[in-house]
Order: structure tokens, then C-alpha cells, then sequence
């Protein structure tokens, strides 16, 4: 509630680090969805592309953190605490990333899997993890 009522009008440090982090989480349990997940209604999924689905291996904790401390309020986030606070950046977001990678590479490999516009955006991405 913090962070609703607060962020349009004013932003101290805290504030905008949870919102940055919440932000970054948020594309992280999306990406896990799209690269993890069949396809449920109309969600893209990484088979639209002809990539295989495959699992991340993300630990139970950390699925637990994305269930409980993530756009819902739940009374499980209370037990997060500061010293948690590293759980995506140690725990997953290597494995993250190097699907996220493998992705790019695949796309820029078969054009024909979307627009010109997504597969420059593709090759863009691919560049700024290489460096």
C-alpha cells in the first residue's frame, strides 16, 4: 500500500528499490511462465517460436517466494527477510539468463519464427549479454 499510494507522487531510495525489484521480479516469474508452461488460453510461450519448453529447475523456495511475496498479500512474505534478499540474483538468475540467451540465439537463427522488428530486438538483447 506503501508503494501505490507513494510512488506517483513522491519516492524516497526504499521505495524505489522495492519498486525496481518488484518490477524485475515480476519479468522474471513472466519469463519462467513463458519458457516453462504450456500454453493456457492465449499466453505466448516459447513453442510459439518452435523453441521446447524445458524446466528452469527453479527451487521450491524460490517458486514459494514467486507464489507468496509477489503481487499477492499473503502473511508467507513476512518470513522474507533482508538476509533473503539475494534469492534471484544467487539462486536463479544465472539459469535465467542462459535460457534467455539460448532464446535470442534461436530466434536469430530462424527469422522466420517472427518480425523483423522482434528479431533486431533479438540480436540487440543477444549483444548487451555478450558483452
Amino acid at each position: 500500500m506503501e508503494m501505490f499510494v507513494n510512488l506517483p507522487m513522491q519516492c524516497d531510495v526504499t521505495e524505489l528499490h522495492n519498486a525496481l525489484a518488484e518490477s524485475y521480479l515480476i519479468h522474471a516469474r513472466v519469463l519462467c511462465d513463458f519458457f516453462q508452461r504450456r500454453r493456457r488460453e492465449d499466453d505466448v510461450v516459447c513453442g510459439d517460436y518452435e523453441f521446447e519448453r524445458e524446466t528452469l529447475d527453479v527451487p521450491d523456495d524460490i517458486e514459494q517466494r514467486f507464489n507468496k511475496s509477489l503481487a499477492h498479500l499473503t502473511y508467507s512474505r513476512l518470513k522474507f527477510t533482508d538476509d533473503t534478499k539475494a534469492w534471484i540474483t544467487d539462486k536463479f538468475r544465472p539459469q535465467l539468463l542462459e535460457r534467455i540467451e539460448t532464446f535470442l540465439q534461436h530466434v536469430v537463427a530462424n527469422p522466420h519464427l517472427g518480425h523483423l522488428k522482434e528479431i533486431n530486438k533479438a540480436r540487440d538483447l543477444l549483444a548487451r549479454l555478450n558483452r
